[in-house]
């Protein structure tokens, strides 16, 4: 992406008749579940969730010729999923070959960024960009677009194979982004879908098909030019990569809580689990929300937090709009209660469940008694039973042996 970060738009508006016809449909989000089993075609799928390390690990093959390695980057969670973190200026993950098939693929990966990027922002790339060179290049464009560049060593950018979305994607939301073109210059036979996976957001009609493998080795995070180098600035995760055109059908999803009450007391925590089906939906990821805030507060991980006596409703809701809930009964912190139990010289054992206050009345006379101060008594006033409506004991200090304490909490 050299010269033409200074030459792109206008050649682009010139151009863009001769490189591809598009049409565009609305985007709209749901939830997702592949129409077949494509796990024989995926070549390379990076998670991006390591936390620790520089190998950046790809589930289906794990060996150093589709590992990749992070050049800083940072790891973070958000709805209790990993993802990666690049700055825009110096992080990137590169690998030791291409990656990307020549022919028929699907690329698909989830990205987050704050604003637009002041220079075209590189997603993927293993073509540098550069005249004569081959391979594709994915970034985000300074309007906040997904833009595809296929390279076949094309001497002009007028024939270049240039694909926009039509999809801004630079809100601060995840966005669920898919590449599919099935190799041919049949009508129509690239599309970009964005978090629709059912309706493409865009659809190109190539002009050629690919011939030969991709000048550079795969970099994520960077353009492969090291006289112009783009960076990523953005978090990603997520991206698979496969050798075949994969599609999607819509599906209602379907989610549960671990619970649907809960009783705590004010001050403390607890955590809710939201369970997603079908299993390999596209996108598990769940909005928390409190119909009480004063009541009980709910992070983006479910951790609920009891704030004030009430009830409040904590609601799970999916990409999907379905939702599950937990009643949440906030309780007062509960009483602190002191369990005296005396013994008397008789044997016989007395006991008496009082406050704090009440108990150090009777300790205080304890102490004053034995130094000859005050009553020889000591009465206490308790809880009557049916039919009584007062009940009082009295307890004389020299037939006081000893006396135990035992402290809880009355909810």
């Amino acid at each position: 992406m050299n010269g033409k970060i200074k030459v792109f738009l206008a050649v682009f508006l010139v151009s863009i008749l001769g490189c591809f016809t598009s049409v565009f449909a609305d985007s709209t989000s749901g939830n997702y579940v592949p129409e077949n089993n494509y796990s024989s075609n995926l070549v390379a799928n990076y998670k991006l969730d390591e936390t620790t390390g520089t190998n950046c690990i790809d589930s289906v093959h794990n060996n150093a010729n589709y590992n990749g390695t992070y050049n800083g980057t940072t790891g973070g969670n958000d709805s209790n999923e990993n993802y990666r973190s690049f700055n825009g200026s110096s992080d990137y993950i590169s690998f030791s070959n291409s990656i990307v098939p020549v022919g028929e693929k699907t690329i698909k990966f989830k990205l987050k960024m704050s604003g637009n990027p002041y220079y075209n922002s590189a997603v993927l790339d293993n073509a540098e960009d550069s005249f004569g060179n081959k391979g594709i290049t994915i970034y985000v464009t300074t309007d906040g677009k997904i833009q595809a560049d296929f390279l076949n060593g094309q001497s002009s950018w007028a024939d270049t194979m240039c694909m926009e979305s039509n999809k801004k994607v630079c809100d601060n939301k995840w966005h669920t982004v898919v590449l599919t073109w099935d190799g041919t210059t049949n009508k129509d036979g690239i599309k970009w879908y964005i978090d629709d996976l059912v309706n493409p957001d865009s659809t190109f009609t190539s002009k050629y098909t690919m011939s030969g493998n991709a000048t550079n080795s795969l970099m994520i995070g960077r353009s492969n030019n090291d006289n112009y180098k783009y960076y990523f600035q953005g978090a990603l995760k997520d991206i698979e990569i496969y050798n075949t055109v994969v599609k999607y059908d819509s599906v209602k999803t379907g989610i549960t809580l671990n619970k649907s009450t809960d009783s705590i007391p004010v001050g403390s925590e607890d955590l809710l689990t939201a369970t997603i089906s079908p299993d390999n939906v596209t996108d598990k990821s769940v909005n928390w929300s409190s119909s009480n805030a004063a009541i009980a507060t709910v992070d983006s991980n479910g951790k609920v937090k009891a704030v004030g006596v009430g009830a409040a409703t904590i609601t799970a809701t999916t990409v999907d709009g379905q939702t599950a809930t937990c009643t949440i009964n906030v309780t007062s912190q509960g009483e602190i209660r002191e369990l005296l139990t005396i013994k008397m010289v008789d044997g016989s054992l007395e006991k008496y469940d009082l406050s704090k206050d009440e108990l150090n009345d009777f300790v205080n006379w304890v102490y004053n008694r034995a130094d000859g101060i005050g009553k020889a008594y000591y009465v206490f006033t308790v809880k009557p039973t049916d039919p009584y409506t007062t009940d009082i004991h009295t307890v004389f200090f020299d037939k006081i042996v000893s006396y135990e304490i035992q402290q809880y909490t009355k909810q």
